[in-house]
């Protein structure tokens, strides 16, 4: 999707998995500056590609801590766009998910989720 502030920069969604999702609390929640919420709002982006006019081809951004650096320079309207297109699409994933989805796994990870918020919240203090 095309971002509407930031022009010559598109954002490619995706629905994350659970592995994307243990793997970004296991290797990114110690890091500094990486904070819950900055995670789970950029699991949804696979890459950014931004169009540079000495380039024939666009700068692609696909490293994980890369996402997250230029999603903090984003706008706030290039950031509610980038939820709300991907939210318009959960509603399909969700169907998907609710059939492959073992229930024991997601309680795994939502305890681990609460535990790190907890260590994140204790940091901030």
């Amino acid at each position: 999707m095309e971002l509407p502030k930031s022009k010559g920069v598109v954002a490619y969604i995706k629905q994350p998995t659970l592995e994307d999702e243990m793997n970004a609390i296991k290797s990114m929640s110690s890091r500094p500056g990486s904070t819950m919420d900055i995670i789970t709002e950029t699991l949804i982006i696979e890459r950014f590609e931004q169009d540079i006019e000495a380039a024939t081809e666009p700068l692609v951004i696909n490293a994980r801590l890369d996402i997250i650096d230029a999603y903090r320079t984003l706008p706030a309207k290039d950031k509610r766009e980038i939820y709300e297109k991907f939210n318009t699409r959960r509603k399909t994933y969700d169907s998907i998910i609710a059939d492959n989805v073992d229930i024991d796994e997601i309680k795994a990870i939502e305890n681990q989720v609460k535990s790190l918020k907890k260590t994140d919240n204790k940091r901030k203090k």
